[in-house]
C-alpha cells in the first residue's frame, strides 16, 4: 500500500490522553550528556482527556506515514536533522493512575530546562498518551524577537540548527521577513504573507512523531492543533507558527541506501510531497517560495482562506546544480575548475560543434538554471560578456530557475548569503558588520547583467558595497542612513553650541556620549577651555553640511567647510591646534544614530521622523551602521576598532540612553 494513499482517519474506542508541557528538546542537551547547574523554569503540565472522536477525522495525510514495501517505517517530521539520536523525548509524560512513579533521576530530567539561558525562548511540547503510554509528541519553540533584534542572527544561532536555519532563510538581520518573500514577483509565492510576520512572537515547530501502530488515525493533526493552542496560552503574542516539512532521516536511511540514483530521488520527493500535504491539511501554507510553511492564528488571515489546491507548489523538491560528465548541456565539469579565460575557450570550442541555433544552449540544470546562471555564480565576466552577444542572450537573461530567480537575481542572492554569514565547522557566524565589498569580477558580472554598458566609477563603487538604491554616498551611506547621521549632526551640534557657556565639568559629563571618540587628554582640557568645546560642536555640525551636499564627511572636506571664505573660526583653530580630530565628530554621529535606531537603540529617530523617512528611497545599506562606520575608518586610515568598542556599540548604550532621557540633561539643553 502506498503511503500517499489511505488518507482517511479512523476512530479508537479507548480514551486518549493528551499531555501538554513546557519542555526542552533542543540539540544542546543531547550532546551534553549530563545536566549542568542551570536554573530551571517551572514545568507546566496539563492533562486533557479526549475521546478519539474528538480527533480530526477529515481526509488528510497524517503527520507520520508508513511506507509499505522495502521500507517498514517512515516518520515525517518538521525537522531536517541528520542525526542518529533522534529518539523520543525525555519527560513529557502525564502522571496518571496507569503511569509508574518517577525516580529522582527522571524527576531531574523532567525539571531540567536547557533553554533557561535564553530568556527570549520558551520550549513547548505536547504529548499524546494511550493507557498511560506516550504514543506521540510534538515539540517546538516560542521565539520572542524583540529582546534580540540588535543581535538577531548571533543569538538565534545558539539554541539549535533549526532556529539558525529558519532565521537565515526567512528573516533579515533584524528579525523581519525578507522582502523577497513579500515583493518579488515570483518568490512571494501566493503573496499571502507580509509584514505581519515582523511583529508577533512565533512558534517554530521542530518535530512531530507518532508510533507506527497509531498512525493514520488523526493523532498527528491533533498534536499540531494542541501545540498551536498551547503556544498561544503560553504567550498570547504568539500569533504565527512556522515549520519546515521534512522527515526523520535515520528511519529511512537503510532503505534509501538500497535504491538506485533516480529511484532514490523519486523516493525522497514523494516523502517531501506527503509531508507538505500533511502540513497543508493542518492549515499551514508556504511562506513565499521558501521551504518553510506558516500558520496564522487569526482565522481572517489570507492564509486561512487559501485552499490547498490553490496553494503554491514548488516546481522541484530537490534541485541540484551538479554537472555530470557527458550530459547534453552547453558546459561540463571542466568549466568549474578552469579560470574565466579557460571557460571562454571551452565555450568557443563547443560553438564549432553546436551552432548558436542549437537548442542545447538553452538547456537547464537540475535547479532550473541556465548557462548564464552558472557564469554569473562563478563570476566569469569575459565568458558572460561573450555569451551576451548571442541572439538567445536576452532569453537566457530573463529565464528563471526553480527558485524563481533570473541570473542577476540568483547572483545577488548568492552574494547576499555570503555577505551575511560565514560557516565554520558546525557554527554559522554573522558577518554583515565585517563586510568588505564584493570582488571586482562579481561587480563586472552585475553590470553586464544589468545592461550597464558604461558604468561610472561611482556606479561601480555602489555595486561593490551592496547599494540597491543607486544613491549611496561613497557607495555605502544610503539616503536613510545619511539622514540619521544628519539628525545627529544638527541636533547634537546645536545642543553643544547652545550650552558651551555652562560649567565645563558638567558639560563634559553630560555630553560624554558625543565626546566618546575625543582623546581623553583633550576632554580634560575641555573642562576649562570653552573654545575647545565650541570647536568640537562646530565640527559636529559640519558633518551634516557635508552629507547634505551628498559628500562623505572626510577630514579634508570638514577642514574645507571650516575654512570657508578662507577664514577659519578661532574656536575651530584652537580645537585643531590642541590635537582635536574632525573624524571624532563623524564617529560621534554614527554612535548617536545607533543609540536612537529602532533596533539598535531606543527608536527615537523613527518615532520623531518616521513619515519623512518613509519618503526616502530604501536601500540594503539603510541600517548597516557598523559596516558604514568601519568603511569610513578605513578611508580615514584609522586603525581597526577594538573589541570593546565594537561590543559597546553592538548593544544599547545604557549610559547614553540615561543621558538622553534624564530631566537634568533636558534642562541643560534648554538653557538660553
Amino acid at each position: 500500500m502506498n503511503f500517499l494513499s489511505d488518507l482517511a482517519s479512523t476512530h479508537f474506542d479507548e480514551d486518549v490522553s493528551v499531555s501538554l508541557s513546557l519542555q526542552n528538546q533542543s540539540k544542546k542537551a543531547r550532546h551534553q550528556g549530563t545536566h549542568s547547574n542551570v536554573s530551571s523554569h517551572d514545568t507546566v503540565k496539563e492533562n486533557i482527556t479526549r475521546r478519539p472522536s474528538d480527533c480530526d477525522t477529515s481526509p488528510a495525510i497524517s503527520g507520520h506515514q508508513t511506507y509499505t514495501g522495502e521500507a517498514s517505517l517512515i516518520e515525517l517530521s518538521s525537522t531536517k536533522k541528520d542525526s542518529d539520536d533522534d529518539d523520543l523525548s525525555d519527560g513529557g509524560f502525564s502522571e496518571d493512575e496507569t503511569s509508574e512513579p518517577m525516580d529522582e533521576d527522571e524527576k531531574e530530567e523532567e525539571d531540567y530546562d536547557e533553554y533557561s539561558s535564553w530568556p527570549w525562548l520558551t520550549s513547548v511540547r505536547t504529548s499524546c498518551l494511550v493507557d498511560g503510554k506516550e504514543i506521540g509528541y510534538c515539540s517546538g519553540l516560542v521565539i520572542d524577537r524583540e529582546p534580540i533584534r540588535a543581535t538577531f542572527y548571533r543569538d538565534i544561532e545558539e539554541p539549535s540548527e533549526d532556529t539558525c536555519d529558519m532565521a537565515y532563510e526567512l528573516f533579515d538581520r533584524w528579525g523581519n521577513l525578507k522582502t523577497q518573500y513579500t515583493r518579488h514577483p515570483v518568490k512571494k509565492g501566493t503573496g499571502i504573507w507580509g509584514e505581519e510576520l515582523n511583529e508577533s512572537r512565533i512558534l517554530l515547530i521542530e518535530r512531530i512523531t507518532v508510533e507506527e501502530e497509531y498512525r493514520r488515525k488523526g493523532f498527528g493533526r491533533k498534536l499540531v492543533e494542541d501545540i498551536l493552542a498551547k503556544a498561544q496560552e503560553v504567550s498570547p503574542q504568539c500569533r504565527f507558527a512556522i515549520t519546515r516539512p521534512a522527515w526523520l532521516w535515520p528511519l529511512i536511511r537503510d532503505y534509501y541506501d538500497t535504491l538506485p540514483g533516480e529511484a532514490s530521488i523519486s523516493f525522497l520527493e514523494s516523502l517531501q510531497i506527503a509531508s507538505d500535504e500533511f502540513w497543508r491539511a493542518c492549515g499551514f501554507r508556504p511562506i513565499g517560495t521558501s521551504l518553510y510553511f506558516g500558520h496564522a492564528q487569526d482565522s481572517a488571515h489570507p492564509s486561512r482562506t487559501l485552499t490547498a489546491s490553490d496553494d503554491y507548489k514548488r516546481p522541484k523538491i530537490f534541485p541540484s546544480r551538479n554537472i555530470q560528465e557527458g550530459q547534453e548541456y552547453p558546459y561540463n565539469k571542466a568549466m568549474v575548475v578552469v579560470d574565466d579565460a579557460g571557460t571562454l575557450e571551452l565555450l568557443k570550442e563547443r560553438l564549432e560543434l553546436h551552432p548558436d541555433t542549437d537548442p542545447s544552449w538553452l538547456a537547464i540544470d537540475g535547479a532550473g538554471g541556465n548557462l548564464m546562471h552558472m557564469l554569473a555564480e562563478m563570476a566569469k565576466p569575459d565568458s558572460l560578456k561573450w555569451l551576451l552577444t548571442w541572439p538567445f542572450a536576452e532569453e537566457l537573461r530573463q529565464q528563471r530557475d526553480f527558485e524563481g530567480e533570473n541570473p542577476l537575481e540568483y547572483m545577488e542572492t548568492t552574494l547576499e548569503r555570503r555577505r551575511i554569514k560565514r560557516e565554520v565547522n558546525m557554527l554559522t557566524l554573522p558577518q554583515s558588520d565585517q563586510f568588505v565589498g564584493y570582488g571586482r569580477e562579481h561587480v563586472v558580472c552585475m553590470t553586464l547583467l544589468r545592461g550597464m554598458t558604461a558604468p561610472s566609477p561611482t556606479d561601480f563603487v555602489r555595486l561593490t558595497y551592496g547599494c540597491t538604491c543607486g544613491q549611496c554616498i561613497g557607495g555605502f551611506i544610503s539616503p536613510r542612513l545619511a539622514f540619521a547621521l544628519c539628525c545627529q549632526s544638527e541636533t547634537g551640534g546645536d545642543m553643544l553650541q547652545r550650552n558651551t557657556d555652562f560649567d565645563g565639568h558638567v558639560w563634559v559629563e553630560v555630553f560624554a556620549s558625543e565626546l566618546r571618540h575625543v582623546q581623553p587628554t583633550l576632554k580634560r582640557i575641555m573642562r576649562t577651555k570653552k573654545a575647545l568645546r565650541q570647536g568640537f560642536a562646530n565640527f559636529l555640525s559640519y558633518v551634516g553640511t557635508a552629507l547634505e551636499a551628498k559628500s562623505l564627511p572626510t577630514t579634508a572636506l570638514l577642514l574645507d567647510i571650516s575654512n570657508d571664505e578662507r577664514m577659519r573660526p578661532p574656536d575651530d583653530h584652537e580645537f585643531l591646534q590642541r590635537g582635536g580630530k574632525p573624524v571624532s565628530a563623524v564617529l560621534a554621529c554614527f554612535h548617536g544614530a545607533m543609540v536612537q535606531d529602532l533596533y539598535l537603540g531606543d527608536g527615537f529617530h523613527e518615532e520623531s521622523y518616521g513619515e519623512y523617512i518613509e519618503k526616502l528611497p530604501e536601500c540594503r545599506n539603510d541600517r548597516e551602521f557598523a559596516f558604514a562606520r568601519r568603511r569610513f575608518r578605513i578611508l580615514e586610515g584609522l586603525p581597526e576598532e577594538s573589541k570593546s568598542d565594537v561590543d559597546s556599540d553592538s548593544e544599547r548604550d545604557d549610559w547614553s540612553d540615561q543621558m538622553i532621557t534624564t530631566p537634568w540633561r533636558q534642562g541643560i539643553c534648554n538653557l538660553p
